[in-house]
Formats: C-alpha cells, sequence, structure tokens
C-alpha cells in the first residue's frame, strides 16, 4: 500500500513540501498546466527520486521532465481516459528514461494492483 498525497491550487500542501515528503512524483494535471508544473517540482527532485507525468502527451512532458531534474523519469501514458471510476485491467505503456530502480517497482505495483 502507497500512501498518496496532493498537491494543488486549492490544498494546503504545497508543492516543495511535496518534493520533500515524496520518493514519487506524479505530475497528473490538465496539459495546459503540464509544463509549468514540471519546471517548477523538477528541480526539487534529487536523483534517488522518480518523476513521472501522466498525459497522453509524451515529447514535450519527458524532455522537460529530463531537461529539469536529476530524478529518474518515466512517461506513462495511460490507455484509456478519465471517465473511468476504476482503472483495473486498464492499460498504461510506461516510458522510461535513465531509470534505475523505480521501474521494476513501478511495473510490479501496477500488475499487483490492476
Amino acid at each position: 500500500m502507497c500512501r498518496v498525497l496532493v498537491s494543488g491550487r486549492k490544498t494546503a500542501l504545497g508543492i516543495n513540501e511535496l518534493a520533500k515528503l515524496c520518493n514519487v512524483i506524479v505530475v497528473a494535471v490538465p496539459i495546459s498546466a503540464t509544463a509549468d508544473v514540471i519546471r517548477q517540482v523538477g528541480p526539487l527532485l534529487s536523483q534517488d527520486k522518480l518523476l513521472m507525468d501522466l498525459t497522453s502527451l509524451k515529447k514535450e512532458p519527458v524532455k522537460l521532465m529530463l531537461d529539469n531534474s536529476k530524478a529518474d523519469v518515466i512517461g506513462c501514458h495511460p490507455l484509456f481516459g478519465p471517465q473511468l471510476k476504476d482503472i483495473s485491467g486498464q492499460n498504461v505503456i510506461l516510458c522510461r528514461h535513465g531509470v534505475k530502480s523505480g521501474l521494476a517497482g513501478l511495473k510490479e505495483y501496477l500488475k499487483k494492483n490492476n
């Protein structure tokens, strides 16, 4: 089981605190805000952290994550839409970029909880 923390415009938890508390950061915001959020959180993460996006676009978000962070990077592309209430049985494409340790754990977690 993983503890999930959320930071957003209307939360008490800010992005700086979130980066300190979490080993894995998943950027899951509207595509219009993705680049700004990556630019904000990326530099806050050390190389032992994992930075991911959850968008249908890959080229720009992955490039931004690689350019703005020392963290390992995984681009995630869900093969389902936001209208689903339960993602059990759905597929997600993982695009790894220099990931050393986070990929195996992520894949196992997704398989186990699918």
